[in-house]
């Protein structure tokens, strides 16, 4: 299967493919817990479903199974997308597992590009500098930094981070010291964020809900 792009409500708002009945939980567990997740090496990981190239090899029967086990909503099922959470969940029989490999795994050099302020040829650039192959591990070591022992992969990490300031202290108005005493990753959340790409497709995305929103109360009057 092709891995579809990512769609554009997916940076702002979820739209669960499944249902969850969780009557009460402990948030800081949780947390925890999401913690704990995110620090696992997904991209490497041994699927027992899912091929070198993240392609499904699942058959039909198990597949279906899975679907009914777990509650998916099958009119849902639309793409590889939608198809890989049913293979990481019936991998992990867990839901948080299951969605937070899926990010990892279907990160993309664009996305990355929107933290770095490039384009995704060029995050991909910056990523083969470091020595990556799949654009969330040159995000996660753009973040934390990861193997301190690398010189020269903390030169480039370095380089990337101070041209960030550069470009957020112009345009946030903000002063340098002021974001370097940020973390690697707070500072790449706060590039996201400000992104004219990605401040333009939030634009447009509430524009739309707001359309929808509009349409929908007329409708009903």
């Amino acid at each position: 299967m092709i891995r579809s792009a990512i769609l554009l409500s997916a940076l702002f708002i979820g739209h669960p493919v499944f249902s969850q009945n969780q009557p009460g939980f402990n948030l800081q567990a949780r947390n925890s817990k999401i913690d704990s997740l995110k620090k696992i090496d997904f991209i490497h990981y041994d699927y027992k479903y899912l091929d070198s190239d993240f392609k499904i090899v699942m058959d039909e029967s198990l597949f279906k199974e899975t679907l009914s086990a777990f509650e998916f909503y099958e009119d849902r099922i639309s793409g590889y997308e939608d198809s890989i959470s049913v293979v990481l969940m019936h991998q992990f029989k867990d839901w948080d597992a299951a969605r937070i490999a899926k990010i990892h795994i279907l990160y993309s050099w664009e996305r990355l590009g929107h933290y770095l302020h490039y384009s995704a040829t060029e995050a991909k650039k910056v990523g083969e500098e470091l020595g990556f192959e799949h654009p969330y591990l040159a995000r996660a070591y753009m973040g934390d930094g990861g193997d301190r022992r690398s010189i020269e992969k903390e030169k480039i990490r370095k380089r990337e981070l101070d041209r960030l300031i550069g470009i957020l202290s112009v345009e946030l108005l903000k002063q340098e010291a002021e974001l370097k005493s940020l973390t690697g990753d707070d500072l790449l959340k706060l590039a996201f964020h400000n992104n004219p790409v990605i401040m333009e497709k939030r634009r447009q995305f509430e524009m739309e809900q707001n359309e929808r929103h509009k349409h929908k109360r007329n409708s009903d009057q």
